[in-house]
């Protein structure tokens, strides 16, 4: 491993430069120039992984996270889809405890054979909601994660974590309700990174629990009605359904005892449980 100093900006240029690599604009590339920050973030996903497992790492990027979890003896598996980052990771940080996956995560991600225990990254901004939506609904090898730690765009946060019928509330509070329960353990400036982001940060922490819809079926409803009715989300519930073209909109709503004038913000995840079922028992029926 190479000791570098991964919190100045001068040095992340000098690096680069010497690397003939410059930074994608288009795959959200920004540094964490924040040493505390970083370190808070480390001891976030330590103090809930195991020694003996890996920690799958997304969006590397140069290693600063990376370089904490080897310098502590964990086992870490990275997936950097920029070919110059790998290499990198591949120079500075090359050991037995690091394994380098390169390509799009959204795609090896799920390709690996196991799902680990914890998962983290700085996630690019322009695939943050669609990863972390994809883990929850989808899994890795058929199982999620236990513990998830992401730096993330602060609306987006606040979106993953609203309670129900908040300002925030939205169809990713919901689909990850259904396995996890997430909270923002800390807010972090733009002024933290390099380049400085338009935008503010917070790291999210995902815990898993019991599923609150076990039924495989009712899942997938579940996650496709909650798209449906937040796809305008201005429009009540009945607008969105004939939108989607679901026949006998008021039938479903009545037996929900929904009143089809509402919008999909006002309702619970209950509610949402109940439209899906009604909807099976009607699709089920015809």
């Amino acid at each position: 491993m190479v000791d570098y100093n991964y919190f100045s900006a001068e040095s992340i240029k000098k690096l680069l430069y010497s690397n003939n690599l410059a930074m994608n604009k288009n795959l959200g590339q920004n540094f964490l120039i924040s040493s505390s920050k970083c370190d808070e973030i480390a001891s976030l996903v330590m103090t809930n992984a195991q020694k003996d497992k890996e920690i799958f790492e997304i969006g590397p990027g140069i290693g600063a996270l990376t370089s904490v979890f080897l310098k502590n003896d964990y086992k870490v598996k990275s997936f950097e889809i920029d070919k110059g980052f790998a290499r990198i990771l591949h120079l500075n940080l090359a050991c037995d405890n690091l394994t380098i996956c390169e390509g799009d995560a959204l795609k090896t991600l799920f390709l690996e054979p196991s799902c680990p225990d914890v998962v983290c990254g700085n996630l690019p901004y322009n695939i943050s909601a669609v990863l972390i939506s994809k883990i929850i609904e989808n899994g890795i090898a058929s199982s999620y994660p236990s513990f998830m730690v992401f730096l993330l765009q602060k609306e987006v946060a606040l979106r993953f974590c609203a309670d129900a019928l908040s300002a925030d509330y939205s169809s990713l509070s919901l689909i990850r309700s259904i396995n996890y329960d997430a909270n923002i353990a800390l807010n972090i400036g733009r002024h933290c990174f390099f380049p400085p982001p338009s935008v503010d940060s917070s790291i999210v922490v995902f815990k898993r629990h019991e599923s609150l819809i076990g039924d495989e079926v009712l899942r997938k409803k579940f996650i496709e009605v909650v798209r449906l009715l937040f796809a305008k989300r201005r429009k009540n519930i009945k607008n969105n359904m004939l939108f989607a073209k679901i026949e006998n909109p008021d039938n479903v709503l009545r037996f929900s005892n929904l009143s089809p004038t509402l919008r999909a913000e006002q309702l619970k995840f209950s509610d949402f449980v109940c439209i899906s079922k009604n909807l099976l028992n009607i699709e089920q029926k015809i």
